[in-house]
């Protein structure tokens, strides 16, 4: 099987779903792009290069079910 490396970064905004107060609603979109990682005597960076092509979409719903969890 060939291997699959991807990098997206999902860029958006989350809102509460109307009618319940412990569940927020988030849309996001993320354009097709290239990474590049340079590894350095200051460490790793990472950047992301806009590239031709499509954009992905991703929307979810998020219930909380406790102050610090979902």
């Amino acid at each position: 099987m060939r291997q699959l490396l991807y990098v997206m970064q999902f860029q958006g905004h989350a809102a509460p779903v109307s009618g319940a107060s412990n569940v927020l609603k988030a849309s996001t979109t993320a354009p097709s792009c290239s990474i590049a990682t340079v590894v350095g005597a200051d460490g790793v960076h990472g950047t992301l290069h806009p590239t031709a092509g499509g954009t992905a979409a991703f929307e979810s719903q998020v219930t909380f079910t406790g102050e610090t969890a979902f």
